[in-house]
């Protein structure tokens, strides 16, 4: 899956980041809609944009690679969270974050 689209993410703009780090929690568009308090349509250009950005075909793809972003080792001494912005209010990285501590599903 590597043929660059580790280094597309860096392409990408902070909201950007942040909707392809929800994807990776497996959040559907309303479910980032809710947490980033935006609307559903706002989300789907979102997506969108990140889907072009990596070169990816689906939100599927695009969420696999934000997880093996946070599984990769860091490169020259760098956190491999540092190419995507942590979930606003979802405690960082941690398995289950704020939708399980919320008491919702990941959509």
């Amino acid at each position: 899956m590597n043929d660059g689209v580790f280094e597309r993410v860096e392409r990408l703009s902070r909201r950007e980041r942040e909707i392809f780090g929800l994807l990776g929690h497996g959040l559907s568009n309303r479910g980032i809609a809710r947490r980033l308090d935006i609307s559903e349509r706002t989300v789907k250009f979102h997506v969108s944009n990140v889907l072009l950005k990596l070169r990816v075909e689906s939100r599927l793809q695009a969420g696999s690679v934000a997880c093996l972003l946070r599984a990769r080792p860091p490169l020259n001494g760098a956190s491999p969270r540092s190419s995507v912005a942590a979930a606003p209010a979802a405690g960082g990285w941690l398995p289950g974050g704020a939708a399980a501590r919320n008491g919702e599903e990941p959509e």
